[in-house]
């Protein structure tokens, strides 16, 4: 479990008792697919370990680990109040947009493979955002990795007149220093956009992979001065 929101305010589990119980009903939003609901089962503590614990719930989300879940939700709002549209991967804007972006980084490449492209007005102000991912796995795993490879999500978003853009998360592999270095590619993908705190605006669900683990980060939009800003962020691996 990520968190929850009380009285406006973000919560993780340090915050206090989780509210959690058995058969609470919750839905599922992923990106591109239809809302469902699912009712919750055994609530305990996942990801155990020396230091570590996660409260949550178990339920059925149709995919085995780590695979790109969805955000279970539990709220009696409209979850998505707002634009949300999936588009064509093979747009040029957007790619020369992850080009400049990777270049900064220390990665050519004019081409970038994008795997998420969204559309969506966050704020419902009628001023779209454009939410991107980029992926570059010649490997086709995340260790090892080659070197050159990447995964980068950003948001972009016109401010005054200017597109300016927001990380989401990146990782680039660099070349290793010697044979004993790991090497290896975090992947990130778009699982949600939506109302998760029912004020009205809409957060941005990242989910993150890496060698033996995953995790999820949500993301709210502040203001054009803050940019996006992590308020709830949970994650289980080795």
């Amino acid at each position: 479990m990520a968190g929850w929101s009380s009285a406006g305010e973000w919560m993780t589990t340090d915050d206090g008792p989780v509210p959690l119980s058995e058969g609470d009903v919750f839905t599922l939003v992923h990106v591109g697919e239809p809302l469902t609901q699912v009712v919750g089962g055994e609530v305990g503590v996942w990801c155990d370990g020396p230091g570590i614990g996660n409260s949550g719930i178990d339920l059925d989300f149709g995919t085995e680990w780590p695979d790109d879940f969805p955000i279970a939700v539990s709220a009696d709002w409209d979850l998505i109040p707002h634009t949300v549209e999936v588009l064509p991967n093979d747009n040029a804007t957007y790619k020369a947009a992850a080009s400049e972006l990777l270049g900064f980084r220390g990665v050519i490449d004019p081409d970038p493979p994008l795997v998420q492209v969204i559309r969506a007005d966050l704020e419902g102000d009628g001023v779209d955002e454009i939410i991107v991912v980029a992926e570059r796995n010649t490997s086709g795993s995340l260790n090892p990795a080659n070197p050159g490879d990447y995964s980068i999500a950003f948001m972009r978003k016109l401010v005054e007149g200017e597109v300016q853009s927001a990380i989401l998360g990146s990782s680039v592999v660099e070349e290793p220093p010697d044979e004993s270095w790991i090497v290896a590619l975090d992947t990130y993908r778009i699982a949600a956009v939506a109302d998760l705190n029912g004020d009205g605006r809409m957060e941005i669900a990242v989910n993150g992979r890496y060698y033996e683990g995953s995790w999820t980060t949500i993301y709210e939009y502040i203001n054009d001065d803050l940019g996006t800003w992590e308020v709830l962020s949970v994650g289980c691996g080795s």
